[in-house]
Parts: C-alpha cells; structure tokens; sequence
C-alpha cells in the first residue's frame, strides 16, 4: 500500500447525522453547528430508516438518527413511522450497523409512548446543542443501544389496509377484496395503528406519500 493510501486510511472519518425532518434551514443549522465545532459530519434528510442502508458503515464515522418529534401530534406522525420503521426493520434482522437514536421535541407529549429511547435536552439553547451532539459522536461511551423491540409487525391483512388506506382506498373495497366484514376492516386499521405508535386515521393519513409500500 501506498502512502498516499496510508494517510487517507488513516484520516479520520465522517460522522453521519441523518435528519428526520423535512426542514432545509434546520440542516443547515446543524451543518454550521457541527463545523463550527469542529467535528466533520455530513448531514442527511431521511424519511424512512431503509436511506440509512444506503450509506456503508465502514467508509464514515459514528451514525446518528435526530427525530424531530413536536408537540402537534399529526406533525409527530411521521417521525413515528420512522421509528416504528426501524424496529420492525430490526425485528426482521436488518443489520443496520451500530446507531443512536436521539429524539428531540416535546417529551413531555412523546416520552411515555418512546419509553428507552435518549432524548435531546430541551430548552437549553444552541450552544448545548452545538456540545451535545460531538460529545455524543466523539465519545464510544455514549453511543447508547437502541430501546427493546416491541411487537409491531403488521400482519398481511393489516399490511394491505395500511397501503389501501395510504392510497386513498374505501373501507368498501377492501371489505369486498379481504372477504371480510366492513368492521373487520375498522378493527384491522385500529389494531395497526396502534402497532405503529399513531393515535388515529389523522395521523395515519399524514403519512400518505412517506414509504415504499412495504411495512
């Protein structure tokens, strides 16, 4: 091997953040931050913890998930899904490398529902916020394990309403096509809501358009 080789092999690598929220100034926010507290990361917006599988674990650093979780719950709904995303992932044996899950929003709204799981301080303004992160990437000590998986699969019944609800598809039809009653169908949607950490069909349908289709 070459020195040139050596050196780029030896140079540290980057740290992953991958952002669950849509916001374009809140990414680069945290891109200043992190610059300017010197700790080279490269910061991605994701919807749905398939993305994160994209990026091998061994050409960066540390990978951190930030899930944007405030206070409006159909505004939570979709970091929700994420998280449920990635436990049934988990559940599946989806080997997605060493990764921390840090929250940040409204804990006193989500923290019961996400029991385990480590949140960002709140209220503490920027410069914590510009200290916590490194910290948390720099220091092996504090790459806590995700929470225990909890029973959140989708049947495939419930897996075919939740496409069919997502696309806009009457309680009727798939009645018609499952051979089941029209009450089934309610009780198939309510029990995988539930599943999934959501409250009702409002935030259900928040999450039209998010996903590839398989849950």
């Amino acid at each position: 091997m070459g020195t040139a080789e050596c050196l780029q092999d030896a140079a540290p690598k980057p740290h992953l953040i991958f952002l669950v929220n849509g916001c374009t100034y809140l990414r680069q926010g945290l891109e200043f931050l992190m610059a300017e507290a010197g700790c080279q990361s490269l910061i991605l917006s994701v919807t749905e913890p398939e993305e994160i599988l994209a990026w091998p674990v061994s050409r960066y650093g540390r990978r951190l998930v930030l899930v944007s979780l405030p206070p409006e719950p159909v505004q939570a709904a979709r970091g929700r899904f994420f998280l449920w995303r990635l436990e049934v992932l988990r559940m599946q044996g989806v080997r997605t490398g060493p990764l921390l899950c840090l929250l940040d929003g409204d804990r006193g709204r989500w923290n019961t529902q996400l029991a385990g799981y480590r949140w960002l301080p709140s209220g503490e303004g920027v410069s914590a916020v510009q200290k916590i992160l490194p910290g948390l990437l720099n220091s092996p000590k504090m790459m806590a394990p995700l929470p225990v998986i909890r029973n959140c699969r989708l049947s495939r019944r419930q897996q075919y309403i939740l496409r069919e609800t997502l696309a806009g598809g009457t309680v009727k039809a798939m009645a018609e096509e499952l051979e089941i009653s029209e009450l089934a169908v309610f009780s198939a949607r309510t029990a995988l809501m539930t599943k999934m950490g959501l409250n009702n069909r409002l935030e259900l349908m928040s999450l039209a358009g998010v996903g590839n289709g398989c849950y």
